[in-house]
C-alpha cells in the first residue's frame, strides 16, 4: 500500500486551480492535501506529511513544483497542471494581488518586477528556461488543461489520470475577481503597456502556444473529439450527490485546518526551499 500513486496538481496561480481543488477535496476527502504556499515543496516535506497522513493520494498547491527531484518518492507522483493565456493570467494575478493580498504597487511597477512574469515556465522549469519547461510539460506532466477550454480539459485530465468516478460539476468558478471596475482599469493598463507585458511574459507565450498547438491537440486526439464533445455535454449537466460529496469536502477541510496546518506550523518548513531555490533556515 505504501507504493500507491499520488496525483500531484502543480497549481500555477490564476489558472482556475481553486475550482480544481474543490473537485479534489470533494472526491478524495481526507486523502487530499492542499499545501501551503510561499515556499517550494520537497521530498523531505512529502515524506514527513505522508507520515502524518499515510492515506494521502492527492496533492495540490503553488508550492508543488515538477522540477523538484522527489527522490525515492518520485515514481509515486503523477503530475498534471493547467495553463492559461499568459497575458490574461498576468492581469488576473495583478488583480488578485490588489484585491486579496493588499498589494498597492501600480501596474507599471508590477510589470517591471521580473518575479511577476513567466510564471508557467518558472514553475515548471525552476527558472526562465523555456526548453526545460517544454521538456517537463512533455515528459513529466502526465496531462494538462487549458483554462480557455476548462470543461473539456477536466474531462481529458480525469480520463488520463483514471479518475472515472470524479464528479466534474463545479457550479460558479472559485476565487475569481470581484471588482469589475478594477478589472476594466487593469485591462486598460494592459493595453497601455502591451509591449512591456508581452516582453515580461515572452517565454510563457512561447510555451503556451506550443502546448496549445502541439500537445493539447494530441490529448484530444487520444480521447477522440466526437466522444469529448458528447462527454462534455453530459458531464456538466446534473448535480453531484450532495451528502457524500459534502462530507468528503469538509473532511478534507477539517483535517487541513484542525490537524495538518497547526502541526506543520510547529514542525516548520526547514526541509523546504525558498522561492529562489535556496534552503529555508
Amino acid at each position: 500500500m505504501s507504493g500507491e500513486r499520488i496525483i500531484a496538481f502543480a497549481h500555477i496561480p490564476k489558472t482556475a486551480g481553486m475550482t480544481v481543488r474543490l473537485l479534489l477535496r470533494r472526491h478524495f476527502g481526507v486523502r487530499h492535501l492542499d499545501l501551503p504556499k510561499g515556499f517550494i515543496y520537497t521530498e523531505a516535506l512529502l515524506s514527513r506529511d505522508l507520515r502524518l497522513n499515510p492515506l494521502v493520494r492527492s496533492l495540490a498547491g503553488h508550492s508543488l513544483r515538477p522540477f523538484v527531484d522527489f527522490g525515492a518518492l518520485e515514481d509515486r507522483l503523477v503530475w498534471y497542471t493547467f495553463l492559461r493565456d499568459p497575458v490574461r493570467r498576468f492581469a488576473s494575478h495583478y488583480q488578485h494581488a490588489v484585491e486579496k493580498e493588499g498589494v498597492q504597487a501600480p501596474f507599471d511597477a508590477w510589470v517591471r518586477d521580473p518575479m511577476n512574469g513567466n510564471w508557467h515556465v518558472r514553475m515548471l522549469a525552476g527558472g526562465e528556461d523555456l526548453e526545460r519547461a517544454k521538456e517537463v510539460l512533455t515528459e513529466k506532466i502526465t496531462c494538462f488543461g487549458l483554462m480557455e477550454r476548462f470543461d473539456e480539459s477536466l474531462l481529458l485530465i480525469r480520463d488520463s489520470l483514471g479518475l472515472h468516478e470524479l464528479k466534474l460539476s463545479y457550479g460558479a468558478p472559485r476565487n475569481t475577481a470581484r471588482r469589475s471596475d478594477l478589472r476594466e482599469r487593469i485591462q486598460e493598463e494592459c493595453d497601455r503597456h502591451q509591449a512591456e507585458v508581452m516582453e515580461r511574459n515572452a517565454l510563457d507565450r512561447a510555451l503556451y502556444d506550443y502546448a496549445a498547438a502541439v500537445l493539447y491537440p494530441a490529448q484530444v486526439e487520444r480521447y477522440g473529439r466526437p466522444r469529448l464533445d458528447d462527454d462534455t455535454t453530459s458531464a456538466f449537466s446534473g448535480h453531484v450527490a450532495a451528502v457524500p460529496s459534502a462530507f468528503r469536502y469538509w473532511q478534507s477541510a477539517v483535517f487541513r485546518k484542525v490537524f495538518f496546518l497547526p502541526i506543520t506550523k510547529v514542525l516548520g518548513r526547514r526541509s523546504g526551499l525558498a522561492l529562489d531555490g535556496t534552503p529555508l533556515s
